[in-house]
């Protein structure tokens, strides 16, 4: 109660015609990826991994900066299934994949939500595999601040991608690096 006192006070005590003094303007950190214009829409840089020799090497790109969280993760997975532009990078997941829709879920995690063709037209093998959702949960929790990642096809959930992987739980942060890490011995 003498708080307010205090404060209603001192409010009182200022004229109605004084000037105030706005506490300076402070820049975002540089770290912070800004929207950029080039006469168009509003765009953002991504990191997108793709493969380089058996590790994941992320690749920027830009892309559309829209108002639904959902919208960007599915343009970023989307030029992340059309493949690298460096050459020296390779393609993770199949060419013929779409991602049908993205959600939200509690605990920032994100759905992804596949077509069958991320199964059926998958190369296979336990290195492809992995490389393919490290990718997928990299390239989302790296640009959009995601928690964790649950892979969907055709609006199910999935034991595995080609046989090797199980993927039943949500992919979290700790998970995704431990994937991206992955090296054959």
């Amino acid at each position: 109660m003498k708080k307010l006192l205090f404060l209603l006070l001192l409010s009182a005590a200022v004229p109605a015609n004084a000037e105030t003094v706005a506490p300076p303007l402070v820049p975002p950190p540089a770290a912070a990826p800004l929207p950029q214009t080039t006469g168009g829409p509003l765009l953002m840089t991504v990191s997108l991994y793709f493969e380089n020799a058996g590790l994941l090497s992320p690749e920027t790109a830009q892309i559309p900066l829209g108002d639904l969280l959902e919208n960007r993760v599915k343009e970023a997975v989307n030029r992340l299934i059309a493949g690298p532009a460096d050459t020296a990078l390779a393609a993770t997941l199949p060419k013929n994949a779409a991602l049908r829709r993205v959600f939200t879920g509690v605990d920032r995690n994100l759905y992804l939500d596949f077509d069958i063709d991320l199964i059926t037209r998958h190369p296979g093998g336990i290195t492809a595999e992995i490389l393919s959702v490290a990718s997928i949960c990299k390239t989302v929790m790296a640009n959009f601040n995601a928690d964790s990642v649950t892979i969907l096809v055709e609006g199910k959930e999935i034991k595995t991608v080609a046989g090797h992987l199980d993927i039943e739980r949500p992919i979290t942060r700790p998970g995704c690096e431990a994937l991206a890490g992955y090296r054959r011995e």
